[in-house]
């Protein structure tokens, strides 16, 4: 029997209300989502700390390019190795398959990951001063 994890569950309601009709949100962009928020605040964080190349010039195409490598990644993942179909017809036709209970778990990990942002935000990180050699 496999072992399904919330992220899975998450990645059906994703793809659930993906393949209804909704084209509201896909199962890799549903996971994404939720981990997009605390990547911008710790990519606001290494910049604040000038950890950062290029500063706020290119600050854009941090986010863009983190976001899409994170999405591709987690649909890479889900489509090579099978675990896609697996996901798919574990939870298909389940009491919990309705558009409530999918759009519940979505919103439910968007709330969590605002949590953890808010956690992060409210750390303060401190490294060395940089040495010129």
């Amino acid at each position: 029997m496999a072992h399904f994890n919330i992220i899975d569950r998450i990645y059906f309601a994703g793809e659930r209300s993906h393949d209804r009709g909704d084209r509201k949100v896909s199962g890799p962009g549903a996971i994404a989502m939720g981990f997009l928020f605390p990547l911008l605040i710790l990519l606001d964080k290494l910049n604040k700390l000038h950890l950062l190349p290029f500063g706020k010039q290119l600050s854009i195409l941090y986010v863009c390019g983190s976001f899409l490598a994170l999405f591709v990644g987690i649909w890479r993942y889900y489509v090579k190795t099978g675990r896609h179909e697996r996901v798919m017809n574990y939870y298909r036709g389940k009491p919990t398959d309705t558009s409530t209970y999918n759009y519940a778990y979505i919103i439910g990990w968007m709330i969590a990951c605002l949590v953890v942002t808010l956690l992060i935000h409210q750390c303060d990180i401190s490294l060395p001063q940089r040495q010129v050699l």
